[in-house]
């Protein structure tokens, strides 16, 4: 029985290694700013951006007016994956006390998410692009909602 109970725990636990760790399929601009739409999040894209290693930004502020949602398309997944490290290595070096720190890292994708004196950080990379997210604690929820949505979580 004990060694049915043991497999029956590493399936599961190998399952779902194996999904979280599948690659995921980048957004484009426009499907990000068509998903969150939908879901009720005013939108605004800009392709005129200041800076020439971004090709596209996207920002999403939720229905209730919480939180905002950057999207961003980089110039190559080097560059994003260069931007995810810098913007997880600002949020690890600030002080006060973690509650919480998740960070995934798989073939096409980063995600790190965590919770810091009252404020919550979700940082995503898929390929090329990169979403960031800072806002109270107490908006978790819905932000991981919206990364699902996304296909960022």
């Amino acid at each position: 029985m004990a060694k049915k109970c043991t497999a029956v725990i590493l399936t599961l636990a190998l399952a779902t290694v194996l999904v979280a760790c599948s690659p995921k399929t980048s957004l484009t601009a426009q499907e990000f700013s068509d998903r969150l739409e939908q879901a009720g999040y005013a939108v605004t894209v800009d392709e005129a951006m200041t800076d020439p290693s971004y090709s596209m930004s996207a920002t999403a502020v939720d229905p209730d007016g919480r939180f905002t949602i950057e999207f961003y398309t980089l110039d190559s997944s080097e560059s994003a994956r260069h931007a995810f490290d810098l913007v997880r290595n600002d949020i690890r070096a600030r002080t006060g006390t973690w509650y919480s720190r998740v960070e995934t890292n798989a073939s096409n994708f980063n995600v790190y998410r965590g919770t810091n004196d009252g404020a919550y950080f979700f940082i995503s990379r898929v390929d090329s692009t990169f979403v960031y997210v800072e806002t109270a604690s107490g908006n978790r929820d819905a932000v991981n909602e919206a990364m699902r949505l996304l296909g960022y979580y």
